[in-house]
């Protein structure tokens, strides 16, 4: 009987081609989900400016402060920012708004996000 040496074929089965592929569509998921959470962390810190801007003002308004001057600062600190002072025999209310647009066209879908605070003070009365 003769034997015939059968040959094995060896295949290599390779998946680079996989990982370039799926590296090709998680980037740029990864990158708009990485501009979208920074988007909201921009418009988080917008609030507590607008926040801070707004009690400041209205405590300074309360102590006695110009009302031109404190809208000037207010103007200096976010130029874009609409500051409204009322002024009453016993009370300051403070309002301050803007307008802030997404970063990257691909939020524009979003629009434009309306940053808003309030904060009133009770006026101080000196002591004549």
């Amino acid at each position: 009987m003769m034997w015939k040496r059968r040959e094995r074929s060896t295949v290599k089965c390779t998946q680079a081609g996989y990982v370039t592929a799926e590296t090709a569509v998680v980037l740029p998921v990864l990158v708009i989900v990485l501009v979208a959470v920074l988007w909201i962390l921009a418009l988080a810190s917008a609030h507590t400016r607008a926040s801070d801007i707004a009690v400041r003002t209205a405590r300074a308004a309360a102590r006695g402060d110009s009302v031109e001057s404190l809208r000037a600062a207010a103007h200096a600190s976010v130029p874009e920012a609409d500051v409204d002072i009322e002024v009453t025999s016993d009370l300051v209310v403070v309002h301050v708004r803007w307008s802030m647009s997404p970063p990257v066209a691909f939020l524009s879908g979003i629009g434009a996000q309306e940053i808003r605070s309030d904060a009133t003070a009770q006026r101080e009365v000196l002591p004549s």
